[in-house]
């Protein structure tokens, strides 16, 4: 198993792209080798606004960075081992999951299919914390894979409980384990006190990294959130239809690419028919669908179902076996055809992983090393710097950033752009779309470009000074 997943740790692009999020995790990470806050991100904001990024993260990701981590901004290749160990423990994880409701080669085969998806090879592509959420997710809800009414060892309690804590200090997703916890304690009454214990581990290991040693300003988080939440219109059927395009992304190869469409009715069909012994990773599986039905954002894409694709996996695994098995009459015909499938779905996603180079379009390609020495060179160290990457700024420049808000009109960020003395403004060239270019800049400038005049430029980008 572990030979098959081996290769997983190979990745020939070593190098984020111009995404912020990334920044924030490798400034936390420098924030903990520094004995700085964990809010500590470079990001100046006029307090009277609405924030226009999180303070922080939890610390979990961060956490796994450290040893990795080097004063150099530039040596980011060594990150990458992380996600890249993480998509293999994900995939063991997943692999134990389903050998407790299938055999050996079928829990094999998923596991495959779950490792080498394009998908997630994408994800390893990213220092984002998805990954080793996924894997912590995934080897809890293994220790709790039990038939109802069977008594879970205490051992799997305190391996899940502390699984648990770490896949809510990777992302704040993971307090959806907590209701999970208690549908299954109150639909099988046995586990109660096991889901009591396995919560109580959780929360404490939560607190402890999170609140006791690495402090995260969690009513700031909340605020960031529900204001973010509050400015997008929620409309199910928007929610609904934008995921169920996304399911249908995941069988990306004719002939399949139409069967994402059939997982929500195969959903209904296996809830129903295994309503009286619904396990931990089924309550967990609604409830995280609960939430990407009711939190109106789509900036993840298909990002935001990685965590539900090994559950629906096996779900459906689990709802397409009795019928197809006595067509097939022998297993192992059942298995050949399971394995074309999985191949026919891996292998171009495959090919495309190992002769992908790095990126060109990222901080650290030739455009972007450009623009931020020209950012070190020519603006004073204490210099606030208006662009749509403020915490990528600040990582490789030191210099601090803010940005623009939405819903907020061009005059009055502008104003607080002067009190906060924000003096220069990274954007791309004019006409040029790219990760520095969006609606909110574009009517900004429209207002007040005239203010601003060229300090140097790139092929793409251009800093400009105030008047």
């Amino acid at each position: 198993m572990l030979l098959l997943l081996a290769p997983l740790l190979y990745s020939s692009v070593r190098q984020p792209d111009w995404g912020d999020d990334f920044a924030q995790y490798l400034l936390q990470t420098r924030n903990i080798v520094e004995g700085r806050s964990m809010q500590d991100n470079g990001i100046v904001a006029d307090p009277a606004l609405p924030a226009f990024a999180i303070p922080a993260y939890p610390v979990g990701f961060p956490l796994l960075l450290l040893p990795f981590y080097s004063s150099d901004p530039f040596r980011t290749a060594p990150y990458f081992i992380v996600p890249a160990l993480s998509l293999l423990l994900a995939a063991f994880a997943c692999f134990l999951l389903l050998r407790k409701r299938f055999g050996v080669t079928t829990s094999l085969l998923s596991a495959l299919l779950i490792a080498y998806h394009p998908v997630f090879l994408q994800a390893k592509t990213e220092l984002l914390s998805d990954l080793p959420f996924i894997a912590f997710l995934l080897l809890g809800l293994q220790a709790m894979a039990t038939e109802k009414e069977e008594p879970i060892s205490r051992r799997n309690i305190v391996f899940a409980g502390l699984s648990f804590g770490l896949a809510m200090s990777m992302r704040l997703t993971g307090f959806l384990l907590l209701p999970t916890l208690l549908a299954w304690s109150v639909f099988d009454r046995s586990k109660r006190s096991a889901a009591g214990k396995i919560a109580g581990i959780a929360l404490l290991l939560f607190a402890i990294l999170n609140v006791v040693l690495f402090p995260i300003d969690l009513p700031g988080i909340w605020q960031f959130y529900r204001g973010a939440i509050a400015a997008q219109p929620l409309l199910l059927t928007d929610q609904f239809i934008f995921y169920l395009h996304q399911l249908n992304a995941l069988f990306w190869i004719s002939p399949f690419s139409w069967t994402g469409g059939l997982i929500v009715p195969g959903m209904l069909v296996y809830y129903w028919r295994k309503r009286d012994s619904l396990d931990a990773a089924d309550w967990f599986l609604l409830a995280y669908a609960g939430l990407l039905m009711t939190i109106p954002y789509q900036g993840g894409g298909l990002r935001f179902l990685l965590p539900a694709i090994p559950l629906l996996l096996r779900n459906l695994l689990s709802l397409v076996r009795p019928f197809v098995l006595p067509v097939l009459q022998f297993r192992r015909y059942l298995h050949v055809a399971y394995a074309g499938i999985v191949l026919i779905l891996i292998l171009p996603g495959i090919v495309d992983w190992l002769t992908t180079l790095e990126r060109n379009d990222g901080p650290e390609s030739p455009e972007g090393k450009r623009i931020l020495s020209i950012v070190e060179q020519k603006t004073p160290k204490d210099a606030v710097i208006i662009c749509a990457k403020p915490r990528a700024i600040q990582w490789y420049t030191g210099r601090r950033a803010t940005y623009l808000i939405d819903g907020v009109l061009p005059a009055r960020i502008d104003s607080a752009f002067a009190q906060l003395n924000a003096r220069y403004l990274i954007c791309e060239r004019t006409g040029r779309p790219g990760a520095f270019a969006d609606d909110k800049m574009n009517a900004y400038l429209l207002s007040f470009g005239d203010r601003y005049v060229p300090v140097d430029s790139t092929k793409q980008l251009t800093l400009w000074l105030r008047k």
